[in-house]
């Protein structure tokens, strides 16, 4: 499945965004040209995620606010 989000994604135009993001991959901020990579985004969803370290860096600025965006419970 990760392969063919990555194929899907190389058809799609991939800009920076406004808001910064945070990689599950490194648990540090994306540099554009991860977010700019299909195979960034395809390994994303199919590798061990790293959200403590995520928190670590969201949690050292106070002036951030955390949201969480997931699946519904059912």
């Amino acid at each position: 499945m990760a392969a063919e989000f990555g194929e899907f994604l190389s058809g799609v135009e991939l800009r920076r965004p406004n808001t910064p993001l945070l990689s599950n991959l490194t648990g540090t901020w994306m540099s554009d040209e991860q977010i700019t990579d299909p195979a960034s985004w395809a390994r994303q969803i199919s590798s061990t995620i790293n959200f403590a370290d995520e928190l670590d860096v969201l949690l050292s600025d106070q002036d951030r606010i955390l949201v969480e965006v997931g699946p519904a419970a059912a």
